[in-house]
């Protein structure tokens, strides 16, 4: 199992031995290729994806046929569609890795095995979505309330080598703008 993954879930609840021997034995790993795509729309979101190394993206596709980057994650980060996850119903989403990358995913049903064992996994779980709630409601709230440019800036601290790891037109997909127009706000910007 990863220490990286056990670190993280230290910082909320602390995991004694029992906990990571049963974490370990529920972890699947998958290595997978830059490009290759994990997660399909129409399927059910059953998991949850930990982020060893690598990154990858969340995306749908629009009416037009054009991928609308929602999501991206990279080392350290634990993600899921929680509506499709919750609700058992097929998720809008795709999810596809931006470089090679390792991946750890749980499954729904050993997930829940872990929360009927030992109440902390339930706080973990608590803990965890909260967090979870908040980055989506900041991020919703920067979409709403931020122009491109601030916008732009604000992803460039927040992942300071997101330019050199993602491809720019993936970018612009995410910040909802077209590739030119995020020329545009660099070219504006780096000349401030």
């Amino acid at each position: 199992m990863t220490e990286r993954l056990l670190e993280i879930l230290n910082e909320y609840v602390h995991l004694d031995d029992q906990m990571k021997v049963d974490l370990g034995k529920v972890l699947i790993k998958k290595t997978i290729l830059g490009g290759e795509c994990l997660f399909q729309a129409n399927q059910i979101f059953s998991f949850v994806v930990f982020v060893e190394e690598g990154g990858v993206y969340y995306y749908k596709v629009d009416q037009q046929g054009k991928e609308r980057v929602v999501h991206f994650a990279f080392e350290g980060d634990l993600f899921t569609d929680l509506e499709s996850y919750v609700t058992e119903t097929d998720t809008g989403f795709y999810l596809k890795a931006l470089e090679t990358s390792v991946i750890y995913i749980l499954e729904k049903r050993d997930l829940e095995e872990l929360l009927d064992k030992d109440m902390r996994w339930e706080r973990l779980m608590r803990l965890l979505m909260q967090d979870a709630f908040i980055r989506v409601m900041n991020e919703r709230k920067d979409m709403g309330t931020l122009s491109n440019a601030a916008h732009y800036q604000k992803l460039a601290e927040t992942y300071p080598d997101l330019f050199q790891r993602v491809p720019l037109y993936l970018i612009a997909s995410y910040l909802n703008v077209t590739p030119e127009g995020l020329s545009k706000i660099r070219r504006r910007l780096s000349h401030k």
